[in-house]
């Protein structure tokens, strides 16, 4: 009798294993859109996904930014984030050695 293998995804979710949550094109839109929404001066975890979501670090300044305008609410909202472990990777860091 042959078993049948698990499930790896619920019912209704074609996605194949390892492929990714969202198409580049799905993440570009998401970047324009939160920037049109966002004004000119964003709140921190908007700062952070509008970073997250573009193809640079063009959006770095306006993040540091956020950081600096963040009040004590705001920063004790952010670290448990789930958008912090996207920026870290990001982030450009200083080569070893130096």
């Amino acid at each position: 009798m042959k078993r049948k293998s698990p499930r790896r995804f619920q019912a209704g979710n074609p996605r194949e294993p390892n492929e990714p949550p969202a198409t580049s094109q799905q993440i570009a839109g998401w970047h324009e859109a939160l920037q049109r929404q966002a004004g000119a001066t964003p709140e921190l975890t908007v700062s952070a996904a509008i970073y997250v979501t573009g193809q640079s670090n063009v959006d770095l300044p306006a993040l540091q930014s956020a950081f600096e305008r963040a009040d004590k609410a705001a920063l004790s909202r952010f670290p448990p984030a789930p958008v912090l472990g996207a920026i870290l990777p990001r982030l450009p860091w200083p080569e070893a050695g130096r």
